[in-house]
């Protein structure tokens, strides 16, 4: 028999999260469904909940909010090494894990009639793990990528502009940083090493876009096994602006700076220190040692 559990976090997406409550209990409803709603209280929470609802037996964990709200699901998912199944209901100002889930098709409607269908698949599940100059060691789970450099100080710039609509509100950070981000020098490793060089950034792509709609990895599959991971050289603001409006349409890779390469792990050292960010979530600013591995078919998901 199937539980529901729903974690909504009530300031996702400029409150829109708390207009869904109605028409989830309707659709559930008429299904026989009754589900349990949790609203959040504070950050990382979702994940204690989580956890929580799935040692409770509820089958269903549903996620209602931004790609931060799904990332943290999926860390107390994780953390349990549960079998209980992921479902998204979008609703914050980045929804790129469930533009990628459901195809781009998004509508509350149309996602919680695909909930209640309980149509299940297995997609890849991301694991990351930092540690700066203090020797202080981040580890996550994630479901959609990781970002290192330009992107990520985007995302951190981006937390503080949430007072503008989503659709402005990244682009309005992108052209802030890229007047001032300074690429850093790394190195780029899988089995072996692929390159040391100064990179504007690192984008590791699970799925096919981050930051409320850059399609930095157009081509990424949820389910293959690999990570698409799209590295930019350093370039002048010139070539940035340039290279910039294609992100929106993952047509950048016609740029010689542009590399593409596809691996199911990645290590990523710097001594200058990177940004990163995790589903749009800042992990650090000044990160030194990244290591991301991807566990195949590790996470089941409620998708069409």
């Amino acid at each position: 028999m199937h539980r529901y559990y729903c974690i909504l976090n009530p300031l996702a997406g400029g409150v829109r999260s708390r207009r869904i409550i109605p028409k989830l209990q309707d659709v559930f409803t008429s299904d026989g469904i009754a589900p349990v709603i949790s609203l959040t209280k504070c950050p990382g929470e979702a994940i204690s909940l989580a956890r929580h609802a799935a040692q409770q037996g509820f089958t269903n964990i549903i996620a209602i909010g931004g790609d931060g709200t799904v990332n943290e699901v999926v860390n107390g998912l994780a953390s349990f090494d549960s079998k209980s199944v992921l479902g998204v209901i979008p609703a914050g100002s980045g929804n790129d894990f469930a533009q990628t889930l459901y195809s781009g098709k998004t509508s509350i409607e149309y996602v919680l009639r695909i909930l209640v269908q309980d149509k299940i698949r297995t997609i890849d599940l991301g694991w990351i793990k930092s540690s700066d100059a203090d020797g202080k060691i981040k580890e996550k789970y994630f479901a959609n990528g990781v970002g290192i450099g330009l992107d990520a100080k985007v995302a951190f710039e981006a937390k503080k502009l949430k007072w503008l609509p989503n659709n402005i509100m990244y682009i309005a950070a992108a052209l802030k940083t890229i007047v001032t981000y300074n690429s850093s020098y790394v190195s780029v490793y899988n089995q072996e090493l692929i390159d040391s060089n100064k990179y504007l950034l690192i984008a590791v792509g699970n799925g096919k876009s981050a930051g409320g709609g850059f399609y930095l990895t157009p081509d990424a599959d949820l389910s293959d096994g690999m990570y698409d991971v799209c590295l930019v050289k350093d370039i002048s603001f010139t070539n940035i602006l340039k290279i910039f409006p294609s992100v929106f349409k993952g047509r950048h890779g016609k740029f010689p700076e542009v590399k593409f390469i596809k691996t199911n792990e990645l290590r990523v050292q710097s001594p200058e220190g990177l940004p990163i960010h995790v589903d749009g979530e800042i992990l650090g600013l000044l990160e030194n040692d990244i290591e991301i591995k991807l566990r195949h078919k590790a996470l089941r998901v409620v998708a069409p």
